[in-house]
């Protein structure tokens, strides 16, 4: 923490980054060594009740004998609990710990580490053996383009916090389209998280039982139990810890069950000379023989789509993966980002060698010959064939994968409740480094809430495949507005821009989704609708035509809102004052170095202080009206007193459009603090007034 006295009131929001670290800090000196019974008690106050449950699940699994596979969850499980540790502060429920500026190594391992596990979904191993049982190792490569999204993500977001200072997509939509299109990102990513519940655990679910059995849903609930539990402690602090334990246990773990496979396939030489194949091993084994590798109907198609849904919609869908952009320093993260999605995707490609084993083995091996689920590539049933021991090891790889997944999401869904949580009372999206304990509240009951309502799909016995092609055809509109966030002018708004583009290609998702879940109602299934004559055909073409319509539409809107709608109508201008009082990113806390200048939008550096005059300059004496909201638009009022997006250039208003209420006492700002402006509470209007036949909401201490 700089401690000169000349420092800009921003250096505020480090010395609460650094808090926390200075709190543990001062607690191992003061107390003793880190690992002393006092620091370890009060960083894990959990340890006595898992070492008691411990024991109650051994006394219950002797007296039971159920299965060893239960034995290897209740003791993965009772692991993760004991490790995590209790986040107290705002900042390491929400962050992890980790802070803007962190360039470390250990940030850069537990990043790199955790955007890799995170996004080794349940789902997506077991999506990619059935698509190499389906393709050989083609399948692999289809699934592993949706890992573009990794680099996707990384640059946008690398130029959104560098250029502009935004801590979120949220705030950034919410800022460049405003509060409609935030409302759209925030369904559609609820949606998301909504999803990654059950298409996780079923496949874990899978490895216990058949559907729905006894224990099958025993299995889906204490899967998506277990990362509720340690995530409830430790938000997204629990979840880096775990994601980089978990990473190096998934890889180890892949490498003993390919060398299984390995050693299986040198004995099936012999029939498969016999059965005319020259691919005689599993990476190479092709399913097809009569079909070309690379044609569309070999499975080139599904690469199309997911490259396309990778690089241009899929990457800001997921907020598992959008959230980890914005830890750490930029460039840090961009390297952690950028290694592990390369890890991520040859872990996927890899993968799919089991599916083409099995497929394998199914086509050659009389004795599995009439088992469907190997063929097809389920790698518990492939697993099977290898042995009690590496069924076990492929269980935990699937749990190790999906609880790591679900972690994740937990924590996702924690920040989201924040925003939600802070936009509902201010239109403004909550940034992390300004949460509260409320709203730590507020994330652990959002954890239990869509672990409860994320379980239920599971009673309809869902394709875990859909919640990946689906879902990503959904928000095919999307990337273009997200995309173009990179070069948008900061003084203008384009709220039919974002909404046009993303509507469109929800609206061509849902048609995809209604015709393939219900043809009697809504039949596509004639060649006008196919791209090719793949398995995949449908979906490409549906990809091809919506993110055409979308970027066209964004880029339609986009014109006829920058040079007409921006200069000419007053509602956009009026936006504009109201929103458009943005700090340059060179002086947001991320970029902005320790001194007492910043530079201004025109390159010139401003003495601080003159900066606080001028501005203090502008507000109105106690007593006097400002200007504080138009036609739909609030005044900003965060519950802990300050503004965001209160303009200074307040008085040059349309006037004629606003509403004069009391105005603030003025009070010295932080001009630097990326778009706030501490200002004090309102007065709560008595009722609600309109304007021009829409309402102003007033927030004030009432509504907070």
């Amino acid at each position: 923490v700089n401690t000169r006295s000349s420092a800009p009131a921003h250096h505020a929001v480090d010395t609460i980054i650094m808090k926390g670290q200075d709190q543990e800090a001062l607690s191992v000196s003061s107390g003793g060594s880190r690992y002393s019974l006092k620091n370890i008690m009060t960083t894990m106050p959990q340890l006595p009740d898992c070492l008691l449950l411990l024991i109650v699940f051994e006394i219950v699994y002797a007296t039971v004998k159920p299965d060893v596979q239960w034995q290897w969850m209740g003791l993965y499980g009772v692991i993760l609990l004991a490790i995590s540790t209790y986040a107290r502060t705002p900042l390491d429920f929400f962050k992890g710990g980790i802070t803007d500026k962190a360039e470390d190594k250990r940030s850069f391992v537990l990043l790199s580490g955790s955007a890799f596990i995170s996004w080794i979904f349940a789902k997506s191993i077991q999506n990619s053996s059935k698509l190499g049982a389906r393709f050989g190792f083609m399948g692999g490569v289809a699934y592993s383009t949706w890992y573009l999204s990794f680099s996707s993500a990384a640059i946008v977001i690398y130029f959104l916090r560098t250029r502009h200072g935004y801590a979120s997509l949220p705030e950034a939509i919410n800022a460049r389209f405003g509060a409609l299109a935030c409302i759209s990102f925030m369904m559609a990513i609820t949606y998301r998280l909504y999803q990654e519940i059950w298409s996780n655990s079923t496949v874990v679910a899978s490895f216990y039982g058949e559907y729905g059995t006894v224990e099958w849903w025993m299995a889906a609930i204490l899967s998506t139990i277990i990362p509720l539990g340690y995530v409830t402690l430790g938000g997204m602090r629990s979840s880096l810890t775990s994601d980089a334990l978990q990473a190096v246990m998934a890889i180890i773990l892949l490498v003993v069950v390919l060398g299984a496979i390995g050693t299986k396939v040198t004995t099936l030489q012999d029939e498969c000379k016999a059965a005319g194949r020259s691919a005689c091993n599993a990476a190479n084994w092709d399913a097809n023989p009569t079909i070309d590798t690379w044609t569309l109907e070999g499975g080139l198609d599904l690469v199309i789509v997911g490259a396309m849904q990778g690089m241009f919609s899929y990457a800001f869908f997921d907020p598992v993966l959008t959230d980890r952009c914005f830890l750490a320093e930029p460039k840090t993260m961009l390297r952690a980002f950028t290694f592990g999605g390369t890890c991520a995707a040859i872990f996927i490609m890899l993968f799919s060698i089991i599916g083409s084993y099995g497929n394998m083995i199914a086509t050659l091996h009389p004795d599995w010959a009439d088992h469907p689920n190997v063929a097809n590539g389920t790698p518990a049933d492939v697993a099977r064939t290898l042995g009690t021991p590496v069924f076990s090891i492929a269980n935990i790889i699937f749990l190790t994968t999906s609880i790591s997944t679900l972690d994740s999401t937990f924590a996702s869904t924690a920040k989201l409740a924040a925003e939600v949580t802070s936009f509902a009372q201010t239109w403004v999206p909550q940034r992390l480094a300004e949460c509260t304990e409320t709203q730590m509240a507020m994330g652990r009951f959002a954890m239990r809430l869509i672990a409860l309502f994320g379980t239920l799909p599971l009673l309809q016995a869902p394709d875990e495949l859909d919640a990946t092609t689906v879902s990503g055809t959904v928000v095919m509109g999307l990337g273009p507005p997200v995309i173009a966030l990179i070069w948008l002018p900061r003084d203008k708004v384009y709220p039919i821009s974002f909404l046009s583009s993303f509507w469109i290609g929800a609206a061509l998702g849902v048609v995809y989704q209604v015709s393939g879940q219900h043809p009697d109602q809504l039949d596509m299934s004639s060649d006008y609708y196919k791209v090719g004559k793949g398995s995949y055909a449908k979906l490409l073409w549906f990809n091809l035509v919506g993110s055409s319509s979308a970027v066209g539409a964004f880029l339609l809107s986009f014109l006829v809102e920058h040079f007409y709608c921006n200069e000419h109508i007053s509602w956009y201008k009026d936006r504009k004052v109201l929103s458009g009082f943005d700090v340059p990113a060179a002086a947001s806390p991320e970029t902005s170095e320790t001194n007492s200048t910043a530079e201004t939008p025109t390159g010139k550096a401003k003495d601080s202080t003159r900066e606080l005059e001028d501005v203090a300059a502008m507000l109105p004496a106690p007593g006097q009206t400002s200007v504080v909201a138009s036609a739909g638009f609030p005044a900003y009022m965060p519950p802990n007193g300050s503004t965001r997006d209160y303009p200074s250039q307040m008085q040059g208003a349309n006037n004629n459009n606003m509403m004069p209420v009391p105005a603030p006492t003025p009070m010295p700002f932080n001009p630097y603090d990326q778009g706030f402006m501490p200002m004090p509470m309102m007065q709560q209007p008595q009722q609600p007034f309109f304007n021009q036949g829409m309402p102003v909401m007033g927030m004030g201490p009432m509504n907070a």
